[in-house]
């Protein structure tokens, strides 16, 4: 079970959230363990409602909805003389706008530049008509571990060998590569504010056998977005339709340290803040007000 649950701070606006675990969320946010929360400087605190979920989805789109109202509003839901309802789907929905729309190379749990370009358009468009490329972020992330930055690979099969388009990509399963990955994020995040609450979910995704590297990254991406609260529409590219070259330079480790966003407490990191990380990194660290960072 998921909640989302409302706080009252002592300077009378409200704070919303989404936990597995009601009561240690509480005592987190009445604690002050993390000054990059909303709460760190409005304390004391006071539980005014909060509603239970099956779904983290279901969970995160009611405490989305509860972002967009007025106090008033609130203050009728809290008294019970409003009820919201909101339909969840299982993926990000289609804007009805279509002026916005970016060309982007499909990366494995993206970092924080590569989502920095996705944020601001209603259509996203992965390129699956590059050719594949080996040590890039389209099939390998960065995360920070407790022996500093660890990259992440899912092996994959090139049918084509080095010709081999995205689209063609496998993903291989000659080893246990899944349980490798969760039990790095596991061990790299477990201890971070917002891990229970995402955590299982993206577990779900990568145990997924996905035949096609382009799928499972999808899905992921999706996933990530949702997180956010961010609302766009996901394909796949046209045979003449290719990602600029700017764009592909974001997939490439050796240029991930070029881009900056302002430091937050990161799990097990004790030394000078790492930039520009996988972005579950920025997800399970600040949680999905983490956002406003990109």
């Amino acid at each position: 079970m998921f909640t989302a649950y409302l706080l009252l701070c002592s300077d009378g606006t409200y704070h919303s959230g989404v936990t597995k675990n009601l009561e240690a969320r509480l005592a987190y946010h009445e604690q002050g363990k993390n000054p990059d929360v909303y709460t760190f400087v409005r304390r004391p605190l006071k539980l005014v409602f909060q509603k239970s979920f099956n779904e983290i989805r279901a969970a995160i789109a009611f405490e989305g909805e509860l972002q967009h109202k007025s106090t008033a509003e609130i203050e009728q839901i809290v008294n019970g003389e409003l009820q919201l309802e909101v339909e969840t789907k299982s993926e990000v929905q289609e804007s009805s706008e279509d002026d916005s729309v970016i060309i982007i190379p499909s990366s494995y749990l993206g970092n924080l530049q590569y989502f920095s370009n996705l944020i601001e358009h209603n259509e996203l468009i992965l390129d699956i008509n590059e050719r594949f490329q080996k040590q890039s972020y389209r099939s390998r992330c960065s995360i920070y571990s407790a022996n500093g930055v660890q990259n992440l690979i899912v092996p994959v099969i090139r049918p084509n060998g080095k010709e081999s388009l995205m689209s063609a990509i496998r993903i291989s399963y000659a080893e246990d590569w899944q349980k490798d990955h969760i039990k790095a994020i596991e061990s790299a995040y477990r201890r971070a504010p917002f891990y229970e609450f995402y955590a299982e979910e993206l577990f779900a995704i990568i145990q997924k056998k996905h035949e096609r590297l382009v799928d499972l990254n999808k899905e992921l991406t999706v996933y990530l977005l949702n997180c956010f609260g961010i609302k766009s529409a996901i394909s796949f590219s046209d045979t003449d339709e290719e990602s600029s070259i700017p764009l592909k330079n974001v997939m490439n480790p050796k240029l991930r340290s070029e881009f900056k966003v302002s430091a937050y407490q990161q799990a097990l990191n004790t030394d000078d803040f790492e930039d520009n990380l996988s972005l579950i990194d920025l997800l399970f660290n600040v949680g999905k007000e983490g956002v406003s960072r990109l």
